[in-house]
This record gives C-alpha cells, sequence and structure tokens, in this order.
C-alpha cells in the first residue's frame, strides 16, 4: 500500500509540475479529449477526460545520461535535419536546444506555428489540430522556408510522443515489421545498440540504383505507415498513423538502453534523398537532392485507453480509420486455398533462349481436376509463366498472348472455365514491372533511372538473367491494360506482382519524380481495371483495390529486439479481404507454419508443377527445389482439409482481440465470439479446463 501512495504522489507531482511548466500554454478541448500546448515551445499534454490519463509530447531526459542533443530531441515537438551547402551530412536541430523562435497563432481547435531555426536559417510551419479521439501535427507543402545557405534535409514531427524511462512502467511499442510486432519497454540490460528503423513501403531504388536479393530471406518491408506505444500497466497509449508524406518516410523504434534511457517511437520524414552521382562508369560520389520533396506531411496520434491501449486496440482503431476513409473494401472472404502453377520458365539452349514447359494448360487443367476429385476444395489458382518466352524471359515485353508450346487461347478458356464451374477462381499472374534486361526497348521512356540518372538494377542472384530493369509507371499501365482486354472475358482477374509493393523515385523528362508519384500512377492504373486484383503483399494505399492478399508475411525477420510477433495486419484485414500465405513448399518446420496460419486465419498457398522442377535448376526459378503435382499432393491435401475445418468453425468472421497467454500460446477471439488457442510449445497446455496438445490448437465455440 505504502508503494502504491508514493506512485500515486509522484504521478501527481508530475502532473502538478508540467501544469506549471506549461503555464503560459493555449488548452483546446472537446468531448473526449483536452489538449494544452505551450505557446513558447509547442511541448503538448494530452488528456483523456473520462479518466484523466495523459500522454505528453516528450520528456525532460535531463541528468538521464543523455546528452544535450538528445535532450533536446525527446523533448521537442519538431526536430530538423539540417546540412551546409552541398553537404551530405546532417545535424538535428530542435526546438529546446537550438534557441529557436515561435510566432504562435491560437486557434479554436489547435494552433498554428511557425519555428524559426535562426541558427540555420530554416523556418518551418507546423499545425496542431484536435479532432474527435486524436491530434494531428502537420508540417503543410508550403510551410518550409529556407531563406540561408543550409538545406533542410528531413524533420520529426513529436518524435517522444508518450515516451517512458526504463521499464519503470509495464508496456511496448508496437512496429509494423512484417504482420506486426512489438518490442517491449526494456530495462536497458542486453537490448544492444541497434534501433529498429525501416523505410515505409520498402527500399527506394530510385536512390539505392540496385535492389539485391538473397537465396536466404531477404528482410521483410514495411507496408503499413504506423507505429505506437501502449501503456499497458497505465491503461493508456496511442496509434500513430502517417496520414500524409508516407511514401519518403521511415518509422523508428528504441527501447530504453539504445542510445537514451527512454523507449520511443517515430517517423522520420525525408525531404532530400542521398544517392549516388555517377562520376565515372564504375564509381560515384554521394550526394544529397538538390531541391527539396515538398508535400504535406502529417501524422495523426489516436488515443487509445484501458484495453484499446494494446496492439489489438491498434489494429481495431486502424481498421476503423481504414472504414471512415473508404480505403478498405469488402471482398469474397470464403475459405480457398491458394494454388499456384507454373506454366513456363525461361531457358537457354546454347547461345538461344529456349523455353522450359513446366505445366501445359491441358496438364493444368488434369492436375486440378485429380485434387478437387481427391476432396481439395475448389482453389484460388494463379498461372504464372503463360507469357511467350516463359515466365523470366517475358518481362518487360508487354505481349499476352500466351506461349504456344503450353497450348492455345481456347486450351486457356478451357482450364479457367473447368476451375470456375466448381466453385474455384482463375487468375492470370502477370509483372508488370520488371524488365528483362536481354529486351530492346525505349531506355529514356520505358525504363526507370535512379534520381543519379542511371539505369535502376534488381540484382537476382540466378545464374541465368543476373540483372533485371524496372519499367516506368506508364508502361506497366500499359501492360496492365493490354492483358484486360486479351483476357477479361475468360479469367476472374489478374494477379499482380512487384507492382503492389514497389515504390521508387525515379528520374525522368528532365526532373525527379517522387515516390508518391509512383503510388498515385500504380493507384490510378489499378482503378482503370475492372477485373479484380490478387495484389502481392500489398501497400496500405491498395486496400481498397485487393480483392486478395498474396504472400502476406507470417513472420518477422527476427532482429533481437522484437519481443513479440503480433498479428496486428491479420486484425486489421479478417473479414474484409481473403490473405494467403506464402508457399508452404519451401517451410522447413511445416507444424510451426500451419499453427502460424491458425493463429493469423491465413488461407493456404502452394506452387505446383506438372513436371519434374530438375528441369528448373539453371532457370530463374531454381529456389523452386519442390513442386511436382505428384509430390506435393499429400500435404496439399491435408492441409486443405485441416484449415478447411477450422474455417468452418470460425467462419469468415474478423479477429477482434490477440492475446499472449503464456509463453508459445496465444489466444485469438473473433466477432462471432469463437476463440482460437494456439499451443506452439512442446507439451500439452491447460485453458479453463481444457488440454490443448503439444504444437496444436482448440477452437472454442459459445463456451466450448
Amino acid at each position: 500500500m505504502k508503494n502504491k501512495l508514493v506512485c500515486c504522489f509522484f504521478a501527481l507531482a508530475l502532473l502538478l509540475l508540467s501544469v506549471f511548466a506549461m503555464a503560459d500554454a493555449h488548452t483546446v478541448e472537446n468531448e473526449k479529449l483536452s489538449l494544452s500546448i505551450d505557446m513558447s515551445t509547442l511541448d503538448m499534454i494530452l488528456t483523456d477526460k473520462s479518466t484523466g490519463k495523459t500522454l505528453s509530447s516528450g520528456v525532460d531526459a535531463t541528468g538521464s545520461g543523455a546528452n544535450k542533443s538528445w535532450t533536446g530531441f525527446l523533448a521537442s515537438t519538431l526536430v530538423i535535419d539540417v546540412a551546409d551547402g552541398t553537404a551530405v551530412t546532417t545535424k538535428n536541430y530542435d526546438i529546446h536546444s537550438s534557441g529557436a523562435s515561435i510566432a504562435f497563432t491560437p486557434l479554436e481547435n489547435g494552433a498554428d506555428a511557425v519555428v524559426d531555426f535562426q541558427d540555420v536559417c530554416q523556418k518551418v510551419k507546423v499545425q496542431i489540430r484536435l479532432e474527435e479521439d486524436s491530434v494531428t501535427v502537420s508540417v503543410p507543402k508550403d510551410g518550409i522556408e529556407e531563406y540561408g545557405e543550409t538545406a533542410i534535409c528531413g524533420l520529426y514531427l513529436v518524435p517522444a510522443m508518450g515516451a517512458t524511462y526504463l521499464d519503470e512502467t509495464e508496456g511496448y511499442l508496437f512496429v509494423p515489421e512484417a504482420a506486426g510486432a512489438i518490442i517491449n519497454f526494456s530495462d536497458g540490460n542486453g537490448i544492444g545498440t541497434t534501433p529498429f528503423s525501416k523505410r515505409v513501403y520498402g527500399t527506394n531504388i530510385g536512390v539505392d540504383k540496385e535492389v539485391l536479393t538473397e537465396l536466404n530471406r531477404p528482410a521483410e518491408e514495411v507496408t503499413l505507415p504506423v507505429y505506437g506505444l501502449a501503456r499497458t500497466q497505465q491503461g493508456i497509449g496511442y496509434l500513430a498513423v502517417i496520414e500524409d508524406g508516407e511514401e519518403a518516410s521511415e518509422v523508428m523504434a528504441y527501447p530504453g538502453g539504445v542510445i537514451t534511457k527512454y523507449n520511443w517511437a517515430a517517423a522520420h520524414f525525408t525531404l532530400r534523398e542521398k544517392y549516388i552521382a555517377q562520376t565515372t562508369r564504375t564509381r560515384g560520389l554521394p550526394r544529397r537532392e538538390t531541391n527539396p520533396s515538398l508535400r504535406d506531411m502529417t501524422i495523426r496520434f489516436f488515443v487509445l485507453e484501458d484495453n484499446e491501449a494494446s496492439y489489438s486496440g491498434m489494429a481495431h482503431r486502424y481498421r476503423a480509420y481504414l472504414e471512415e476513409n473508404e480505403a478498405i473494401a469488402q471482398a469474397d472472404t470464403a475459405y480457398r486455398p491458394r494454388i499456384d502453377i507454373l506454366a513456363a520458365e525461361s531457358a537457354q539452349m546454347l547461345i538461344w533462349n529456349s523455353v522450359e514447359v513446366m505445366t501445359t494448360m491441358r496438364q493444368a487443367q488434369e492436375i486440378l481436376t485429380e485434387y478437387m476429385d481427391d476432396g481439395l476444395t475448389p482453389p484460388v489458382v494463379l498461372y504464372r509463366g503463360w507469357q511467350p518466352g516463359g515466365l523470366s524471359y517475358a518481362l518487360g515485353s508487354g505481349d499476352v498472348s500466351v506461349e504456344r508450346a503450353l497450348g492455345g487461347e481456347d486450351d486457356l478458356i478451357s482450364l479457367s472455365e473447368s476451375i470456375r464451374e466448381r466453385g474455384g477462381r482463375f487468375f492470370m499472374e502477370i509483372d508488370p514491372v520488371k524488365a528483362n534486361t536481354d529486351r530492346m526497348y525505349n531506355m529514356r521512356v520505358d525504363i526507370v533511372r535512379t534520381i543519379g540518372q542511371t539505369i535502376a538494377e534488381y540484382q537476382t542472384g540466378k545464374d541465368l538473367y543476373r540483372t533485371l530493369y524496372y519499367l516506368t509507371p506508364n508502361r506497366s499501365g500499359e501492360i496492365l491494360y493490354a492483358a484486360e482486354e486479351k483476357w477479361a472475358e475468360h479469367v476472374d482477374g489478374l494477379a499482380l506482382t512487384t507492382m503492389p509493393n514497389t515504390l521508387f523515385s525515379y528520374y525522368s523528362n528532365g526532373k525527379n519524380h517522387m515516390r508518391k508519384d509512383t503510388h498515385d500512377a500504380y493507384l490510378s492504373t489499378m482503378e482503370k481495371l475492372s477485373l479484380p486484383l490478387a495484389l502481392e503483399n500489398p501497400l496500405a494505399g491498395y486496400f481498397s483495390k485487393s480483392d486478395l492478399y498474396l504472400d502476406m508475411p507470417l513472420g518477422t525477420t527476427s532482429y533481437s529486439f522484437l519481443s513479440a510477433e503480433v498479428p496486428f495486419l491479420p486484425m486489421v484485414l479478417s473479414g474484409y479481404l481473403p490473405y494467403y500465405s506464402t508457399w508452404l513448399n519451401f517451410e522447413s518446420n511445416q507444424q510451426k507454419a500451419l499453427l502460424k496460419m491458425v493463429e493469423y486465419g491465413a488461407y493456404p498457398s502452394h506452387i505446383v508443377t506438372g513436371e519434374d522442377v530438375q528441369a528448373l535448376i539453371h532457370t530463374n526459378s531454381s529456389d523452386i527445389f519442390t513442386g511436382k503435382y505428384s509430390v506435393m499432393k499429400e500435404s496439399i491435401l491435408r492441409i486443405d482439409a485441416t484449415l478447411r475445418s477450422l474455417h468452418e468453425e470460425i467462419g469468415s468472421s474478423f479477429i477482434s482481440n490477440h492475446e499472449i497467454l503464456d509463453d508459445d500460446v496465444v489466444l485469438v477471439t473473433y466477432g462471432n465470439g469463437a476463440k482460437v488457442i494456439v499451443n506452439y510449445r512442446r507439451q500439452a497446455y491447460e485453458y479453463e479446463g481444457n488440454t490443448i496438445g503439444a504444437q496444436s490448437w482448440l477452437v472454442m465455440k459459445g463456451g466450448n
């Protein structure tokens, strides 16, 4: 009791200190929230009126061991990155330690402020608005003025919102790694020195020049513009949505003990990209963009309380946010397994390109008929490598006819009808972005150039075609329009790869184009297509155009500082979109993969061929080391029967809650009341009088 009284007194003292410290404050409120803004520093205190719980925009790290720069950073609502002249390296300048002056304009629902960093000749306009259950902090497109010789290269908005000291309270940071992950508040011991830091929407080949792919599994990308913080012991937290300017931003999360003793998460907006300016054919020098990428930059902080101050609550609020903005659409969520069929791959005979036929259309029809006759749920079928020349050589060609060695158009129509008549769906897979380097192109119109004006390249790590190009957004659109015109009457839709998860800035027609330009061009193309689209690991901005979500990541990159993987993305999408795993052919631990699909509510995916995959060993599909339909049949039917039974129990309801019951044991609750307890342990687990076997699960409906 004595400890509780001390804690309560300490909390009250802090609140009183913050009130006195913000004596010169502008306060606005609505039915749910109160927001106090210090007019001289822009420090903010956000209060939930129903509970009195607060979130502060920063922390006073004085005396914690942090240096002056980090102390100012953690206290400030705005931090900018500035470079001297044409220098590449930048230095942070914050409101508290940089002597910035503020011109403050109070408003009924917030404030506008112009922050003048006089030492580096930079003015930044900040807009703060209180809305129903959130506060937005923005820098408008015209809100940056450079009046000296320095260059603003990036900025942070409220980087230490809700930050906590080491493990003085329980909670965690949420990061959008893969399908979701949390980083527990740390005591600073054994945490290492590396924070979480990733570009929103993945690597930018427009500045990185080339992307390398390795035989081992690549790092998972960030496809959602969100992050969050939950003080679970105190019952308050937030979900941050990077609402504007996210295409050139990154999410950062620093657990206590990494650089400072505070747990904090933030978004960093890039205004001038760093790139390599080519000086010779093989060498270059680092440069910054001459002109900043000016755009609206906004972060919306949703305040979460009590049970909603959790990763499940964050998923609920983001789902509602997408609904409110019509950024997600209802699709057919009926359970169907996914079967990808590799039709043909490109090969080489002496010095000539050749085609390695893996599954003709008649073979495909026979395989799928056999599978369904033996009990396979009518599947979603993706037919890949159907274009002339095979999968890899066809990239960039724009030829949307079928490879003659696979059969004729009538055979493809017959294949499609045989699947659709039994309740399955048939999609033709196409990559409208990558381009084979052996083909002829208009290099200035069709092929992407980096902002350093060199050709952007994708290194495949394969022997046959080691390098691929990228097509410009306009050329990608032309290919998809042609494919739809050719096949719209005969298929259920198009399955798009690369385009849904690849954004780049690029140089064209004498100027640099931002990643937002690429995003908007791709979105416009998808909106013009009338066929349903199956999208490969799509970015959040394409959810409303997706009929199927392909290749949902079921695991993270396994960074040591990640405390747990959580199904944030499945909680957002469940009940709206059917989402599929990556190919299960290559999972070394099939049972663990199955448990993960049960936990996440994901549908299974396999790739099969009619011929032996040994023929692919010298092609760009050499990583398909098992796939012949007869070899895969037993596994496919077994997994399908297992998951079909599960989804008959839980229906097409959405995931309403996810809870970690114990180490390696989770509880998933659905909107219809069904519960699934998943036990990853190698021994049985008891839950409410029920025994869940080792590496197994239990479905409970209506308490049974």
